[in-house]
């Protein structure tokens, strides 16, 4: 368990040196930054104490992600094989597993730093909305940035270039992200309106936005995100057989 450790923490630190000295870092805190923040400070139309409630601040950070996550991801593997580095990582003594999960929690880290620096706009909202609701919310886009992520690389993995996993990613967010608001969503049977409502993030972020964080919701990003690393490292050995 201890070499495990040691290795991950090595492929971790290799990504992280070539994530955050890449001016893809800094641009990408500043366009979620920027879109989290733009409508607060500078809003259109008339400013109530409500308008920029925290429920509605915190509806804005998987749309803008839908941009952000795919530009992130997009790269991950296609640069490996572009580059040729692909056939270093392969010949590292490390598991697939290792390898995807040193890229994974790379750029996991790039979000969770987001984060931190979107806390500052969240205390300067009108209305601040509580200790409890401000841990459950955080922790639950903490979640939906695991999955959002982790099918970014699974789809990075299984692509042929940049373009087509950005816009693989990004139709995938937009629709888990939209999916109650399709038109005829309410119009469907029970059993299929019930269903649509589950799959969609924005279901699972009400109750965060509460204050509960609700195991339900929990297992609804994890067991999805352990999946996706799983079936990306599947893919990535059947990479380094075929090299």
């Amino acid at each position: 368990m201890d070499a495990r450790h040691a290795e991950l923490k090595t492929l971790f630190g290799k990504e992280c040196r070539h994530l955050f000295r890449s001016p893809l870092a800094l641009i990408s805190v500043l366009f979620f930054l920027l879109g989290c923040g733009i409508p607060h400070y500078f809003p259109l139309g008339t400013v109530t104490t409500d308008s920029f409630s925290f429920t509605r601040y915190l509806s804005r950070i998987p749309f803008v992600a839908i941009l952000l996550f795919p530009v992130l991801t997009m790269g991950l593997w296609t640069n490996e094989r572009r580059g040729g580095t692909d056939a270093i990582l392969f010949s590292m003594p490390v598991s697939d597993l290792l390898i995807v999960s040193g890229k994974f929690t790379a750029v996991f880290a790039l979000y969770l730093s987001m984060l931190l620096l979107s806390l500052p706009v969240a205390f300067t909202l009108p209305v601040y909305p509580g200790t409890g609701i401000l841990l459950c919310s955080y922790s639950s886009l903490m979640l939906y940035g695991a999955l959002s992520l982790s099918a970014g690389l699974l789809v990075s993995v299984s692509s042929p270039n940049q373009a087509v996993a950005f816009l693989v990613t990004a139709v995938l967010l937009l629709a888990f992200n939209t999916i109650q608001l399709l038109p005829g969503a309410t119009a469907l049977p029970a059993a299929a309106s019930f269903l649509c409502s589950r799959l969609s993030f924005a279901w699972h972020f009400e109750t965060a936005s509460r204050g509960i964080l609700d195991s339900r919701d929990i297992l609804f990003f994890i067991l999805p995100t352990a999946a996706c690393l799983g079936l990306s490292s599947v893919l990535l050995g059947r990479r380094r057989y075929r090299s």
